[in-house]
């Protein structure tokens, strides 16, 4: 008997992490590019203030226990911090902020990845971020690829 209920657990995981595999691999191959307009730098960010806009491309989303929803994205233009930085996590500001397809002026937290390990795994490492400042997101992947296309 204690053998059965091994067994079954083991194939629950395993479908579980199957699923989620899944689901992974769809947000690695869902093309987004967001408009980020920076409302308030947090601290020792002029640089973020400075910038203002910049836009990212979405990477993967990162799983947290707090529900929050948290997304890695590349920079399309690197920001000078204390060193350069290539990445960053956008989040929900608030609860039930969910960032998705055609989103307009979703308010957002926004935070520097200072830990590159952060690129290669799949939960929210807040030790490998650095908050920076809030702003808004918009999503911008119909005009950026359609720019694109004119070049």
């Amino acid at each position: 008997m204690k053998y059965i209920i091994v067994l079954i657990s083991f194939l629950a995981n395993l479908f579980a992490d199957n699923n989620t595999n899944t689901i992974e691999q769809n947000y690695k191959r869902e093309k987004m590019i967001l408009l980020v307009k920076v409302s308030q730098g947090e601290g020792s960010t002029k640089e973020l203030e400075e910038t203002k806009i910049f836009y990212v491309d979405f990477i993967k989303h990162l799983k947290n226990n707090d529900g929050s929803d948290y997304l890695l994205c590349k920079l399309l233009s690197k920001i000078k911090h204390k060193e350069m930085i290539t990445h960053v996590i956008i989040g929900g500001r608030f609860e039930g902020g969910k960032i998705q397809k055609n989103i307009e002026m979703l308010p957002v937290n926004i935070a520097y990845v200072i830990n590159n390990k952060l690129l290669n795994e799949n939960y929210m490492d807040f030790s490998k971020g650095e908050f920076v400042g809030i702003g808004e997101a918009t999503d911008y992947t119909k005009e950026y690829y359609t720019k694109s296309d004119s070049r």
